[in-house]
């Protein structure tokens, strides 16, 4: 077990970095503690750069049970994770107890309407506690700076403000899963059957913007913009550009399963309101991909990202002949990580990969503590080339180069 600092250019040429060589077991020691690596219940969480995840425990008294409530925030603080945690449980399972039907389809729609509602709420809040579009232009910095201050000193009213909080929600009939929401961009189901023969089938959309139809939906919701998407990001700024889905599944019928982005008001709301409120307040926006001003410049015809979920059903009739089945879902960040090393790679292949992965992974040791999370991440960054992975978990940096990546695996 050792460690000794090297240089490297991270393959782009020119400057090069230092970086701390790792060998085993301190690298994967330190891949775990820098990943957050762990196990709730059925569900392995493993998120690499600076995201945070917070977990609650809610149990609904309904005829659905849940299983952990996930919120995972990318930016711009966390009192819109702590508000989510606080308030859509308890709205979800009242809803859900005033609704006599199993159906799916109407399940589906209730948790649909469940997240927009939340989502209009938050954005109905902000607007209550700023000028209106008028006033706001004509406020001096010193007035501006005083509404941004009264916002930022109460948890409540922080919450409008604080951006980019997405959600995870497994809904639970039994010991079957009904629901799963997620604003996480890409999910993909994988099943052991009884003769352990592995399979998987990709559930979400990918709404992103390496996705050919969502940006051809976007250019035409706002033409004439040729930069409300730009370097595939939504208006050159995010990479998500709308909530999408992972799986439900109901009994022997379907699992529909939306996709949420709660908050990012700047990408929703006329820019006067991010260039007076919003970019005043703390940690404010940091954009890897652009700049403040461009991102004012391009919003022209708000809203640009959609709240309302994507619901896909998936079904799960044949539970029985199945001894695993396994729900992946992850951000936008695992993405990169391998279409950014691989140009003939496409979104639709890493399914497989992923199934790879998990059905070749060493499991002498239990140096991962059996989180498939983990094993993904893991091979993400670099899998079995120890330098690699320890120059991508230790590199010294004066700016952020890989995308938060949050994974999660389910059992279902």
């Amino acid at each position: 077990m050792s460690s000794t600092t090297k240089l490297t250019d991270m393959g782009w040429g020119g400057e090069s970095y230092r970086y701390t060589s790792l060998t085993e077991p301190l690298l994967t020691s330190e891949l775990i503690r820098l990943s957050s690596a762990k196990s709730i219940e059925t569900l392995m969480p493993s998120l690499f750069n600076p995201a945070s995840i917070r977990t609650l425990l809610a149990r609904i008294a309904t005829p659905f049970k849940t299983g952990p409530f996930q919120t995972v925030s990318g930016h711009a603080g966390h009192a819109t994770v702590d508000h989510v945690l606080r308030t859509l449980p308890n709205q979800i399972r009242t809803n859900l107890q005033n609704t006599p039907s199993r159906d799916p389809d109407h399940i589906s729609n209730l948790l649909v309407d469940s997240v927009v509602a939340f989502d209009h709420s938050i954005e109905q809040d902000f607007l209550r506690l700023v000028p209106d579009l008028q006033t706001i232009t004509q406020m001096s910095d010193d007035q501006l700076r005083a509404i941004v201050h009264d916002i930022e000193s109460s948890p409540e009213k922080n919450a409008t403000i604080s951006n980019a909080c997405t959600v995870v929600l497994p809904l639970l009939p039994s010991s079957i899963p009904l629901d799963t929401i997620s604003g996480l961009p890409a999910s993909a189901i994988v099943k052991l059957d009884n003769s352990g023969k592995w399979s998987t089938s990709l559930l979400s959309s990918f709404h992103n913007g390496r996705n050919r139809a969502e940006v051809e939906r976007i250019h035409q919701e706002h033409p004439d913009e040729s930069e409300c998407v730009y370097n595939s990001r939504v208006l050159g700024a995010i990479a998500v550009t709308r909530g999408q889905p992972p799986p439900l599944s109901f009994r022997s019928l379907a699992s529909s399963q939306p996709v949420i982005a709660l908050g990012d008001f700047e990408f929703k709301l006329p820019a006067v309101f991010t260039d007076r409120i919003l970019a005043r307040t703390n940690p404010g926006f940091k954009f890897s991909a652009t700049t403040l001003p461009a991102v004012l410049a391009r919003i022209l015809t708000p809203p640009y990202l959609s709240s309302r979920p994507d619901v896909q059903h998936v079904s799960l009739a044949d539970r029985d002949q199945y001894q695993d089945i396994r729900l992946i879902m992850c951000s936008d960040g695992l993405l990169d990580l391998y279409l950014d090393a691989s140009e003939s790679l496409t979104l639709e292949q890493l399914p497989s990969i992923w199934l790879d992965v998990l059905d070749n992974r060493d499991t002498s040791s239990d140096a991962y503590n059996n989180n498939l999370a983990l094993a993904l991440l893991r091979h993400a960054i670099g899998g079995n080339d120890l330098e690699k992975v320890s120059r991508n978990i230790t590199v010294k940096l004066g700016f952020r180069w890989m995308d938060d990546t949050t994974i999660l695996v389910q059992r279902i």
